[in-house]
């Protein structure tokens, strides 16, 4: 039996105003159903929403995996801050990287170097065989690598790593652009994973985000643009 999220717990789940979800529904951009009167959400429906309209492209299939191993009752949790999983050792915004696997590998190489990432060649390999199966390149020219499930043994808590080419690569994703931006996302869990996706899709659709992201030296700019962004986010309600 397909398992159904209420507009409460999906709020939750994605940590978004439920009155914007509702609006969403009620204009078509979730599909849903309601029950006695209270909207009701498929699996299907919630990843097809988050890949589409708050992420801008992704596959399906994991997003349902990761609902399926999401909690239905959740414990406290504490705001997800997107800023606050980079550090400057995470942060590069001259990767040196020309291909595909150079991008894997150096990316992991930030966490590595500053103690976040014990086995870089073990989420290397992860990495690598997640972007084998769809590439994570989203239009815009930014990619979201992550492992296909969370690895919490071999990271010192949940981080991210960004990192920016000098020129693009041919990273996949069916679109007819480069990739130059590319994000690391390692998370401890499912749960935060989806979170992580879900706001950082919603910064990446802000307007001039991407463009000015191009244009900063340092990672302390990087991050406190990254911070601005966020903040901005939050104010008109979408967290």
């Amino acid at each position: 039996m397909q398992e159904e999220y209420t507009l409460a717990e999906l709020g939750h789940l994605l940590k978004r105003a439920e009155r914007i979800i509702q609006k969403d529904a009620e204009s078509g951009l979730i599909s849903g159903r309601k029950v006695h009167g209270q909207w009701h959400f498929s699996l299907n429906a919630i990843t097809d929403y988050v890949a589409k309209n708050i992420v801008g492209g992704g596959p399906e299939s994991e997003l349902v995996e990761i609902l399926r191993n999401t909690p239905r009752i959740s414990t406290p949790e504490h705001p997800v801050s997107i800023a606050g999983f980079f550090s400057a050792e995470t942060v590069a915004p001259n990767l040196p990287a020309k291909t595909p696997s150079s991008v894997i590998f150096e990316m992991t190489k930030l966490g590595y170097a500053c103690g976040k990432l014990w086995d870089p060649k073990k989420m290397s390999d992860a990495v690598a065989a997640r972007e084998a199966m769809l590439s994570t390149a989203m239009e815009g020219g930014v990619a979201l690598l992550h492992p296909r499930h969370p690895m919490p043994k071999i990271i010192d808590g949940t981080f991210l790593s960004l990192g920016i080419t000098s020129r693009g690569i041919p990273f996949g994703g069916g679109f007819n652009n480069l990739t130059d931006i590319f994000f690391l996302i390692c998370s401890e869990d499912d749960t935060i994973h989806l979170r992580i996706l879900a706001k950082l899709g919603r910064i990446l659709r802000q307007k001039d985000f991407i463009e000015t992201l191009r244009t900063l030296a340092t990672p302390l700019e990087i991050i406190d643009w990254i911070d601005e962004t966020e903040r901005a986010v939050s104010v008109v309600g979408q967290e």
